[in-house]
């Protein structure tokens, strides 16, 4: 089961799994994460962008795909959204973490989602499944009327 969320200033939804705990910061990001497990959580942030031509209906989705040509990434085409991802190794209060970002145009707006995972905890049972979802929330992306 999933639940609709905004995301951004609220002119976007994006579908979660009902199980997430959801929680909207302060600059508008969107934190949702397993309650009562530390070992993965997952941060929503939207930008959206004009253009003086106000044709503003592909010029997130051409400069994902722009973005990740440069560096050297395969850019995925998922519908009306083209999207990459990359991973990087961080470090918290000594906790050694692996973040992967998946940077998303979605017509005017570029959506950047981050899965923390604690590394000593990627195993644990529901971070793989955690982790394989993204692609049925980056799919789920959307404008809020439509």
């Amino acid at each position: 089961m999933m639940k609709e969320v905004e995301i951004g200033d609220g002119s976007r939804l994006i579908d979660l799994p009902k199980s997430y705990h959801v929680e909207t910061e302060d600059d508008g990001a969107v934190l949702a994460y397993i309650p009562q497990k530390d070992s993965v959580n997952l941060r929503i942030s939207v930008v959206t962008v004009s253009h003086k031509s106000n044709d503003v209906s592909s010029l997130a989705f051409d400069d994902v795909i722009r973005d990740a040509k440069a560096k050297g990434l395969e850019p995925k085409i998922m519908g009306d959204k083209s999207y990459f991802s990359y991973t990087e190794d961080s470090m918290q209060n000594g906790e050694p973490l692996k973040v992967v970002y998946w940077m998303i145009g979605a017509q005017n707006s570029f959506v950047v989602m981050s899965a923390t995972v604690i590394k000593r905890l990627e195993s644990e049972p529901e971070v793989v499944p955690f982790l394989n979802d993204i692609p049925r929330i980056i799919r789920s992306i959307r404008a809020k009327n439509s």
